[in-house]
């Protein structure tokens, strides 16, 4: 599924917001159809939240501050994961010497 070039989306924005949404949203759904079926609830559940900010914020420049900054926080959280499971793990202060005999 191809998207339409910019002056058919604008004229679509101006004339017709509804078939325009119609096809955002067909767009969307067929992106989430076509990704690895493991992160499928994922992405379902990260355009709610888009959805519900969209909803919510009606001025679109509004909404996009608000999505700007769910993808934000999103990033950091990633950030802060690959920085944490990458930190050298400290090894403990005492342990125990198991000696090997090698003489038989």
């Amino acid at each position: 599924m191809q998207l339409p070039n910019f002056d058919t989306l604008r004229d679509l924005a101006e004339q017709q917001p509804e078939e325009l949404e119609a096809l955002r949203q067909r767009h969307i759904a067929a992106l989430i159809t076509r990704s690895n079926p493991a992160s499928q609830r994922r992405l379902k559940g990260l355009q709610f939240q888009i959805d519900g900010l969209r909803q919510r914020h009606r001025h679109p420049l509004a909404a996009c501050i608000k999505i700007s900054s769910l993808m934000k926080q999103s990033a950091r959280d990633l950030l802060a994961e690959l920085h944490a499971s990458s930190a050298p793990h400290r090894a403990s202060k005492s342990a125990a010497i198991v000696p090997f005999n090698t003489r038989k």
